[in-house]
């Protein structure tokens, strides 16, 4: 049985004390304070580092006295508590079971001054100053200051002998450091006492359900992350910046859930979780408009004048210069937000009003004790303040007979398990709120009818492999296969507007794709546009219900076999290919 404790670390320092920041400093300071929004911090992994090469030093010493017995226990519970990197050709690692505050925070605020420098200076061979040797630095803890950083450890345990493990060589590890920060050679950070405490989490709950009948299909969620996290884009190989992006996708909150609710597989496999998107708290906002992909400018008169060609009369005239999305310029942007009520621009994706953290992060070489050579990368989060993040869970594929035990089951461990682990810095959701929805509706649609739907989420709609086919195969023809593949051939493709994305990589073939000929997944992106026209109403129509209240299903491969989570991550279930869907001429 899994043991799970909350552990609260108090480090009080000797001034001088500091542990830089990065990135740009105040004119003429070499050295400044790291801070976290506008406060004295200690980073989180400084603090790992150094209990994780204290404690390598106590398994050493005990193999060294040839206690090889307690050096291996002492090697391999590390390895469970700090992780390990992956092997060679490997992307499985072993992840870390005890997870640090990305910030270790100043207990008295008082203690903190701002505004007063220290200068160091470096003596030549000839006892004079040399040209250009003169550092600046920060002094927020001069002399005679004693401050305190708080900051939580959260572990899980196979077993009680572990956890005292834990504790004893922790104890031990704080008892070996001398000091802390920057500049400890020369007297500043001396560590002057260590102090770890147990937090109790009987009494602690991490929802907040009152609303919930527990008959509800359709459940907004929202939740404010405890931390800046950083779910990384994808980048290249070479690239050693980290992007974060803003949404937390469905699989992220599902990954969360899996361990504790695989025992009942085949309801958690059909409960479906959209991605989270993040929302102004104040005004309960969302922080961007989606913009179809059938959107075109007539640039050829001015003003310029806006047309959805999803929705477009067959006898309109134009002046011969369209322009989509991708060629927009800042006053077609204009003509857009003018006619159809937007407020976006081509720079939204630069600037969201969300606030950024940058992290810089290297790897220490345990011999030379400076940075390991090519280790340095940097982590770009998202920092929640002021926002939340709403989704949408859906219970309409969990058979009828189970949903409301499954609910049950959802509803109990979200009150007694904080969700933790999310991206790089380990975030957790915090305080999770569940309100229940009224399913989502939509037109009866007749033969004949064209209906537009429109993407709120990227979705596999271009089937695996594609690529080897004997007849090349085009946007269009792979656009009618699917959609006619999951109507059962109760619609038709009459026209679309989609942008694609390609993903995959060594990761994803090793992952997803073992034993096979490697594959790339085609992604459809969110705001592409399909016109469609029924043939069959009788089918369309509850097809159309399941379509938006549970989103698109994943295209099959040439076997018609049903792709899983096992195969591929971009499933309906995990928010991907939501959809919102209109009629020729308006949206519903």
């Amino acid at each position: 049985m899994t043991i799970k404790c909350e552990y609260t670390l108090e480090l009080t320092l000797q001034g001088p004390f500091i542990t830089q920041a990065s990135g740009t400093l105040a004119w003429g300071v070499d050295s400044a304070m790291l801070r976290y929004r506008d406060q004295p911090v200690i980073s989180g992994s400084l603090i790992r580092g150094y209990l994780r090469e204290a404690m390598q030093s106590i398994s050493s010493c005990l193999n060294q006295r040839k206690q090889a017995k307690h050096s291996d226990d002492v090697s391999t519970s590390m390895n469970q508590w700090f992780g390990t990197k992956s092997v060679a050709g490997s992307f499985e690692p072993l992840r870390a079971n005890v997870m640090f505050d990305l910030f270790w925070v100043l207990q008295d605020k008082e203690q903190f001054v701002s505004g007063i420098h220290r200068s160091r200076i470096k003596v030549g061979e000839n006892q004079k100053v040399e040209d250009g040797a003169l550092q600046v630095i920060e002094d927020c803890f001069p002399a005679g200051t004693e401050p305190t950083f708080v900051g939580v450890l959260k572990a899980k345990f196979a077993s009680q002998k572990e956890q005292q493990l834990f504790e004893k060589l922790i104890k031990m590890a704080l008892e070996m450091i001398p000091a802390m920060g920057s500049f400890k050679g020369i007297g500043f950070g001396r560590l002057l006492n260590a102090e770890l405490k147990s937090r109790s989490l009987r009494d602690k709950t991490w929802l907040d359900d009152s609303e919930l009948q527990g008959d509800e299909t359709r459940i907004k969620l929202s939740f404010t992350p405890d931390r800046p996290f950083c779910l990384g884009r994808p980048r290249r190989p070479d690239s050693n910046r980290i992007v974060s992006d803003e949404v937390i996708t469905g699989n992220v909150i599902k990954a969360l859930l899996a361990d504790s609710l695989r025992d009942d597989l085949a309801a958690f496999n059909a409960l479906s979780i959209s991605h989270c998107e993040p929302v102004t708290l104040e005004k309960q906002q969302p922080l961007k408009s989606l913009v179809p992909l059938s959107i075109a400018v007539d640039v050829g008169v001015k003003p310029p004048i806006v047309y959805d060609m999803a929705t477009l009369a067959g006898d309109q005239q134009f002046s011969g210069e369209l322009a989509f999305q991708s060629d927009w310029k800042p006053p077609h942007w204009d003509a857009v937000n003018a006619e159809l009520g937007y407020q976006v621009s081509e720079s939204d994706e630069q600037d969201t009003q969300l606030k950024k953290l940058l992290l810089v992060r290297t790897e220490i070489d345990t011999k030379s004790q400076v940075s390991a050579k090519s280790a340095l990368f940097t982590l770009e989060c998202i920092d929640p303040i002021g926002f939340e993040w709403q989704g949408v869970i859906d219970l309409n594929g969990v058979d009828h007979s189970q949903r409301g035990d499954f609910l049950q089951k959802l509803r109990q461990h979200l009150k007694s398990n904080e969700l933790t682990g999310v991206g790089k810095t380990k975030a957790a959701l915090g305080q999770i709120r569940l309100t229940p929805l009224e399913n989502l509706s939509t037109r009866t649609v007749q033969e004949g009818d064209e209906i537009v739907i429109i993407l709120t989420s990227q979705a596999r709609l271009f089937r695996s492999g594609f690529e080897r086919d004997e007849t090349p195969a085009t946007a269009k023809t792979l656009y009618e296969e699917y959609w006619n593949s999951v109507s059962d051939g109760a619609v038709s493709l009459v026209r679309f507007f989609a942008k694609q994305t390609r993903r995959g990589g060594e990761y994803h073939a090793r992952r997803f794709q073992k034993g096979q000929a490697y594959s790339p997944e085609w992604l459809t992106e969110e705001g592409s546009v399909f016109v469609l026209k029924v043939t069959d109403a009788t089918k369309v129509n509850p097809a159309l219900a399941t379509w938006i209240n549970s989103g698109l299903p994943v295209s099959q491969s040439q076997d018609k076999k049903p792709v899983t989570w096992q195969e591929t991550p971009y499933l309906p279930e995990h928010g991907f290919g939501q959809i919102i869907v209109s009629e020729c001429g308006g949206q519903s």
